[in-house]
């Protein structure tokens, strides 16, 4: 008996191997879908985990923020806290299991490169004086920052003034609010603004001082940015 043999034509090997490309594209489409989603997805997840982070650390440090005196180079008490466009010196009150290092930590904020970075210190931060960064001591915020300002609200009058500048050395109270703006090198930015503690006209902490105009920085910016 002979053997019939079945031979698959050109014309239908051709159709099968669209019908394998046409399958292979479709599920390649659909894993870089998927890969595309994820990736947002997870960029969006480290984002909103960056902003949860920042917003704490600002409630902890800002909220809190209080006036601390110090003695500068002539014997006199001054402010130790230092306001400048890009940078900030303060002191505020955290919580501690450790006695012996007090309720008040005194930080320094900065842009440093592409990072903003938190110098810590047990001890006040001052300008006048120089100060050895160690590695424990420095936080690294957040990467990849293409600019950092602060805003410093003060009062005059019935009226609230906005600056980019706070010298210590003029004024004997710390603002009223601090407001931090971020940018990130992707063009996402952010701000926040906190009041300060210990600086209304009423605390018991301390009795705000009245600026005159005279005291107060020159450079002033009238409504919130």
């Amino acid at each position: 008996m002979r053997k019939i043999v079945s031979h698959f034509t050109l014309l239908e090997m051709l159709l099968a191997t669209a019908i394998f490309c046409m399958i292979v594209l479709t599920l390649a489409s659909g894993l870089m879908i998927i890969r595309r989603t994820w990736e947002k997805t997870s960029k969006y997840s480290n984002q909103i985990e960056l902003l949860v982070k920042l917003e704490r650390f600002f409630d902890s440090s800002f909220r809190n923020t209080v006036p601390f005196t110090w003695k500068n180079t002539e014997n006199k008490d001054t402010q130790i806290f230092t306001g400048e466009r890009n940078s900030i010196v303060f002191a505020y009150f955290h919580r501690t299991t450790v006695p012996s290092q007090g309720a008040i930590r005194f930080v320094s904020i900065y842009q440093d490169n592409d990072k903003l970075v938190a110098l810590w210190s047990n001890t006040p931060i001052l300008r006048w004086a120089k100060i050895t960064a160690s590695q424990e001591n420095l936080e690294i915020l957040c990467n990849n920052v293409k600019s950092v300002s602060f805003l410093y609200a003060d009062k005059d009058e019935d009226e609230i003034i906005w600056t980019d500048d706070w010298d210590e050395e003029n004024n004997e109270n710390i603002p009223l609010a601090i407001q931090i703006k971020i940018e990130w090198n992707d063009g996402i930015s952010e701000q926040w603004l906190r009041r300060t503690a210990g600086s209304g006209a009423f605390e018991s902490f301390h009795v705000r001082k009245e600026n005159t105009l005279e005291n107060k920085p020159t450079s002033k910016i009238s409504k919130f940015q």
